[in-house]
């Protein structure tokens, strides 16, 4: 196994919206591997609940939830420290939700396999006096996955998406922003749009490193959605090879397409990462 020369930067791109848009965010975490011919996998463990069912940004009644629990597996190969390529594999374990039907409250459940997300990253670094960073831009292909079990939260058709992202960072700090936009087949569905930002600081301790950063995103669709999330993500590299990482996010603010959706959620994430 080569060695890992790894800095943490402290902050990455956010996911665009929630869990059904793919993830700015490569793996292994959008940090490694670096070197030419490594490798590795991440497995993602994601709950979400959504409070409310929205119409437009006002709420239809309290209690009427969403709750969704994912897997996503992802991998990654680095062909040189520029150029790697990227698979996520997002599987549905489980998902309810409360939707009116009439005067009534029906349930509707999903479960089974989602869109898979191909990418190639393309990175370019540079080294200032006693500060790094890098700038990224990543074409994606969203691929249908498999037929679900109920109401379906994903959206089973083709997509293509791009995104760009600057970061750079100091022994103990680090500033990311980036910004992402999917286009699909369907003409049905909306282009997405999202921007994200990310502050924080890294930590470094034990024989080892990591950080703990603030991440903000916000996610605007043609449809005339609008989400503002945010909330903090901890790292920290157990070996050269076994990584963890730790996110929670809350939407602060949330417009939903006209009609009927849920929204106002929070998410919890935790990941374990292995390169070599």
């Amino acid at each position: 196994m080569n060695h890992v020369r790894f800095v943490p930067c402290c902050l990455a791109l956010l996911t665009a919206g929630w869990c059904c848009t793919a993830s700015a965010e490569q793996p292994i975490f959008d940090e490694m591997p670096r070197w030419k011919g490594g490798w590795g996998f991440q497995v993602l463990e994601e709950y979400r609940t959504e409070s409310r069912l929205l119409d437009g940004d006002e709420p239809v009644g309290d209690g009427l939830t969403e709750e969704v629990h994912l897997l996503h597996v992802q991998g990654v190969y680095t062909w040189s420290k520029e150029l790697r390529a990227t698979l996520k594999v997002p599987v549905v374990l489980h998902a309810e939700r409360q939707v009116l039907d009439g005067t009534d409250v029906r349930r509707e459940t999903d479960r089974g396999l989602g869109d898979p997300t191909v990418a190639l990253p393309l990175k370019s670094y540079f080294n200032l006096d006693g500060r790094t960073g890098s700038w990224t831009f990543a074409p994606q292909v969203r691929i249908p996955g498999g037929v679900s079990d109920g109401y379906d939260i994903y959206d089973r058709v083709w997509g293509a998406g791009a995104s760009v992202g600057y970061s750079t960072e100091t022994y103990n700090y680090h500033f990311g922003a980036s910004s992402s936009t999917w286009i699909y087949a369907d003409g049905d569905e909306p282009l997405e749009v999202s921007y994200h930002m990310d502050v924080g600081l890294n930590l470094h301790g034990l024989g080892s490193s990591g950080y703990l950063k603030w991440k903000t995103s916000v996610q605007h669709d043609t449809d005339s959605s609008l989400t503002v999330s945010a909330g903090p993500v901890a790292y920290w590299r157990f070996t050269d090879t076994v990584h963890g990482q730790v996110l929670y996010r809350h939407d602060f603010y949330d417009r939903q397409k006209p009609g009927l959706d849920h929204g106002d959620g929070d998410s919890f994430r935790v990941g374990v990462g292995f390169v070599f």
